[in-house]
């Protein structure tokens, strides 16, 4: 079997834990979507006050086993504690060099092999991909302040990139560690020419819907359309909603050209005043440096290096897992011949 089918097969396997869907109700499940109604006429003979105050609890109760049903239950909260009160959050940034004589080897030959225009985006996605699934402990999204792991069983990655309005869009490649690297930037770059196009379905549906709605109601409608998919993981295609568009993690290039400064990105929290969050992992591609080091006879060389960081929020990785974590994905990009091995190994 190729590596494309097997990975079919594999996302697909009974084994393999399938995202909750709302599609089949059971009775329980209907019971308590229904908990405001029946809470509201089973306290009839009370005042009206009272009718109210039970009707918003049952709100909350269904609201909250929308959440659970959809997202699973939250990871218990990691922070860091001091001796000076409350625990503090943050993000740990990571920065670490990757050399380029095996990774430009590796890409020339893919392209060879394979006559897509594989480039270095391409790999990092594949290679953070793979960490995220040895690692699934950090695999998952940051909705409404918490930390959910990932029920679909697959990591998947996104790219943010520049438009020509000035603003940005992110696609997702929804299970790059099942899928080839060339797979992974034919779908990368087909999905980028739609959005650049405005030839994207769902954009164009989501675009067609609010232009129906008066001015006023634009802004606010499009925040709820956000909240569904970007917060709750609903995937609405009538209303151009699709779950966790920034995926599990985000790959994001800066321009670099004519300037030796370094850009790094840290994706922002969910909390206040912040309007949409950044996946829990974000790796920015650098430019390329010139290194100086040792070699085997202990002369001083110069080496040209490419210069990467990424950052990981502290409410899902503890400094410890962040270190781990980039240390296996420079280890890949180093020897990018294991991102081959561990297809063959997942098409068997």
């Amino acid at each position: 079997a190729t590596p494309a089918a097997a990975a079919a097969a594999a996302a697909t396997s009974p084994g393999q834990p399938q995202p909750s869907t709302l599609s089949t109700l059971s009775w329980d499940r209907m019971c308590v979507l229904l908990m405001p109604t029946m809470m509201y006429l089973f306290s009839s003979s009370a005042g009206g006050h009272y009718r109210a105050l039970m009707f918003l609890v049952g709100i909350v109760m269904s609201v909250r086993y929308v959440i659970n049903f959809k997202l699973g239950t939250p990871v218990p909260k990691r922070t860091v504690t001091t001796q000076w009160g409350d625990p503090v959050g943050g993000t740990v940034l990571v920065k670490f060099p990757v050399e380029l004589k095996r990774l430009l080897r590796y890409l020339e030959q893919r392209r060879k092999d394979t006559g897509v225009e594989i480039n270095v985006t391409h790999l990092t996605m594949k290679a953070v991909a793979i960490a995220l699934q040895e690692m699934p402990s950090l695999n998952g999204h940051i909705s409404l302040g918490r930390f959910y792991r990932n029920q679909n069983g697959t990591s998947d990655v996104s790219y943010c990139f520049p438009l020509a309005n000035g603003g940005f869009a992110a696609v997702c490649v929804d299970g790059a560690d099942k899928k080839p690297v060339d797979f992974v930037a034919r779908e990368l770059r087909a999905n980028v020419e739609q959005f650049q196009t405005g030839q994207h379905p769902l954009l164009q549906r989501r675009m067609a819907l609010l232009s129906k709605l008066p001015a006023f109601c634009v802004s606010g409608a499009e925040k709820m359309l956000g909240f569904l998919g970007n917060h709750l993981g609903f995937s609405i295609p009538s209303l151009g909603v699709r779950p966790f568009p920034f995926g599990t993690c985000t790959v994001i290039t800066p321009p670099s050209e004519g300037s030796d400064m370094e850009v790094d990105v840290v994706g922002a929290s969910d909390g206040a005043g912040a309007t949409q969050p950044l996946a829990p992992v974000v790796i920015t591609v650098g430019g390329i440096r010139v290194q100086s080091g040792y070699m085997k006879d202990k002369q001083m060389a110069a080496r040209p290096v490419l210069h990467m960081s990424g950052s990981v929020d502290l409410r899902c990785a503890t400094m410890y897992d962040a270190k781990q974590l980039f240390e296996r994905v420079q280890q890949l990009m180093r020897d990018p011949v294991q991102i081959d091995k561990h297809d063959r190994a997942s098409a068997k």
